[in-house]
Parts: structure tokens; sequence; C-alpha cells
């Protein structure tokens, strides 16, 4: 053998990459043909390196998970657990359409069958919550109405305004009293950009109006 140190053996085991040659010879020491084999090997330890892209807002389904493999010996098989992947898909390479706050695995193969193994955690996105209500006015044309907000969840600070539908009036005060009859809309925001937005409708009663018959008269014969 030539690279590996045996002799009259017909076989030698557990040789690292390489070229291996192996020369003839008969009883009489006579050489004959030399037989040259490859064995290959990985080009370094398998290693992977991922580009996440998590979810902006609560609910949801447009994270991916991409990698990249190097090392072990090409080609790679790829196998994915976890939740929302469609059957179809455990094989790709790479994931999209993924869920909230949800762990991925995948397990790359190389074509020597080594392994290697890596979970993939995405951040979790707080729902946002939005409440409103309203309180119509008492009187025709009235400043008695009022706006009720409540808000929570969401990423980071909120931001959030009441506006009147087609008109000028705005505030960014939660709970807002003294308006007039009126569609409005309530608007808010997180930190991530995720928005939610409400209607409340101010109602009022019918404009109160009195009129007089044609023959009304305060004495007889006067007409006022």
């Amino acid at each position: 053998w030539v690279g590996v140190t045996a002799e009259n053996v017909d076989k030698v085991e557990n040789l690292p990459a390489g070229t291996y040659s192996i020369l003839l010879t008969d009883a009489n020491n006579c050489a004959h043909d030399t037989y040259s084999q490859e064995i290959k090997g990985p080009v370094g330890k398998l290693a992977l390196s991922e580009s996440i892209v998590d979810n902006k807002c609560y609910g949801e389904n447009v994270a991916q998970i991409e990698i990249n493999v190097s090392g072990g010996t090409a080609p790679y098989r790829y196998l994915w657990t976890g939740a929302g992947i469609p059957s179809d898909k455990i094989n790709d390479q790479n994931q999209y359409s993924l869920y909230n706050g949800e762990s991925y695995k995948v397990t790359v193969i190389d074509d020597l069958n080594c392994t290697l193994e890596k979970v993939f955690t995405l951040d979790k996105r707080e729902e946002l919550l939005v409440a409103t209500s309203s309180k119509d006015v008492l009187c025709y044309n009235d400043r008695t109405g009022e706006l009720h907000a409540t808000v929570s969840g969401g990423t980071g600070s909120l931001s959030y305004e009441w506006k009147l539908d087609g008109g000028t009036y705005s505030t960014t005060t939660l709970d807002v009293a003294q308006l007039y009859a009126g569609k409005y809309i309530f608007t808010v925001k997180d930190d991530a950009g995720c928005e939610i937005v409400k209607e409340e409708t101010i109602d009022q009663p019918a404009e109160l109006e009195a009129s007089l018959p044609s023959d009304f008269a305060l004495c007889g014969g006067v007409d006022d």
C-alpha cells in the first residue's frame, strides 16, 4: 500500500480522506499493476448561518428563516419541524410564512450522512388591544358627547389619536368630553408600526321644533 502503513493485506479500514494506491506483486516479488483510489471526506465541519425576518405584528405569519450551509460534503438535505410548515416544504432549505413566537428546528444532512441540528425561536409579538365607547349628546346641536378608549399590548410605546371624520378636530387624549355629534376615528400605533383603527359615532336627538296652527288666535277676531 502507498499512503498508509500496511503490507500484504487486501483491506485497510478507518482511513482519513485522501488518495491511496496499492501495488500488486507476485510470489517472486515481481511488480504488476498499481491501482489508486480517492477517499472523499468533508471540507471542514458542518456549519450553518441564518438570516431571520420576524413577524412585525401579532397574528401575522410572514416570518422567514433562510440558512446557508458550509463544510461537510455536499449535496445537503434538510428536515424542518415546527408549527405551520406544510408537509411538502419540510425538506426545503429555507422556510417562509412562519408563525409568531414559535420555535423551528432544522436538521442538515450531508452526502456522508453527517448531521447538524439547530433550533430557531421567532420573536413573540404582544397583541395590540383596543376598546372604544361613546356617549351621545343630550340635546340637538349641543356639546355633551363623549369618547373613551383603552389600549394595551403591542410593541414598545403606543401613540393614538381621535379625529372627526371629514373635519379638522383631533386630539391625542384617550377620553374626550364636550363633543358635538359626528363620526370619530380612533387610531393607535405601536413602535413596530402595527395599527388598529376603530370608529365611534356620537348621535344626537332630532331638533326640537314647534309650530302654530294657521287658525290660531289669542283673542277672538285678533290674529296676534
